[in-house]
């Protein structure tokens, strides 16, 4: 069975978007490497690369979800909280990565905040976007 063409243009916005979302944070972390060192990274058992990596990762992800759902988005403020909700996922686990390094030193309070807070987070996101 065919993919929609209008689906794998969604995709493809949405895994374009995020990787300009993780190139962004990886700018970042690499500037960091450069003034600090690995300092930081090796704090929470991380190196800059396997957090660039995750990035990446999360990047492509929500960028795929987002795109594949970009039509609920766009049809109601509903569908857009439910849209901002999905990708607040992975990218609140992006963040915490980049907080808090490896899944080993995460803890109850940031687990919470990744599972719940961001995608919350990404439902108001979503909502103050298209209501604008």
């Amino acid at each position: 069975m065919p993919v929609d063409a209008t689906l794998k243009s969604n995709v493809r916005w949405g895994v374009m978007n995020g990787l300009r979302v993780a190139f962004a944070l990886s700018v970042f972390v690499t500037l960091e490497f450069l003034v600090v060192g690995s300092a930081p990274f090796d704090h929470v058992g991380a190196t800059l690369w396997t957090t660039i990596l995750a990035y990446v990762l999360m990047g492509i992800l929500a960028g795929a979800v987002v795109g594949a759902l970009r039509p609920q988005a766009n049809r109601s403020i509903g569908g857009a909280a439910v849209v901002g909700a999905v990708a607040g996922l992975p990218s609140g686990l992006a963040m915490l990565l980049a907080l808090k390094g490896m899944p080993s030193h995460w803890g109850g309070a940031e687990i919470f905040g990744a599972l719940v807070g961001a995608p919350l987070l990404g439902a108001y996101a979503a909502i103050r976007y298209v209501s604008d």
